[in-house]
């Protein structure tokens, strides 16, 4: 099949297909905004979690697995 049949294949398409076209559509534009809200919501949490983790002072963290609760700062 020649490329400016396809085109015209796939115009004709989204035309007679309206709703299903429009679907795809917003589906599409929902996806991009989601991954765009979802990388601006980690991009804050990492900079909240990096000033939190900064006020305690030290330059190294040492996170160990087994301990329920954390040793006393005071």
């Amino acid at each position: 099949m020649k490329l400016g049949k396809c085109f015209k294949h796939a115009f004709n398409m989204v035309l007679h297909s309206k709703l299903r076209s429009w679907l795809t559509i917003t589906g599409i534009v929902i996806g991009v905004r989601r991954s765009n809200c979802d990388r601006i919501d980690r991009d804050g949490m990492q900079q909240t979690l990096n000033s939190q983790l900064n006020a305690l002072g030290g330059d190294i963290v040492t996170i160990s697995p087994g301990f329920e609760r954390g040793g006393d700062f005071s």
